[in-house]
């Protein structure tokens, strides 16, 4: 592991790990739903470049499409060593992820440190 970070809105509790791997980097969210009635999704995830903000690839996973009120879910993401090369330097990434109404419900950092040997 190589950070951890946490937040709350009125909707959502968010639980966030940062993980260092051979060649990868991974982030794992753990998401619970605290609206009454209203249910919560992940619409989209995109990985840029900070400097120049041009999407790269990475994979995703999670354990619900739909979390119902009061439920709670893991959404794991995969960052491939490659993704944080800009030509042969290596860059800093930004992994930003939006909820089903379109806010941004989580943004994180990701150095190419994080990239283990």
């Amino acid at each position: 592991m190589a950070d951890h970070f946490s937040g709350e809105d009125a909707d959502t509790a968010l639980d966030g790990t940062i993980y260092r791997g051979t060649g990868k980097a991974a982030v794992v969210f753990r998401v619970k739903n605290l609206h009454a009635v209203r249910s919560w999704s992940m619409k989209s995830v995109r990985l840029v470049g900070v400097a120049d903000s041009r999407e790269r690839a990475l994979a995703v996973r999670s354990s619900a499409s739909v979390l119902e009120p009061g439920m709670s879910g893991v959404i794991g993401l995969v960052v491939d060593g490659s993704a944080f090369l800009d030509g042969e330097t290596l860059t800093t990434l930004r992994l930003e992820m939006y909820r089903q109404d379109g806010l941004l419900q989580a943004i994180v950092q990701l150095d190419p440190a994080l990239l283990g040997q």
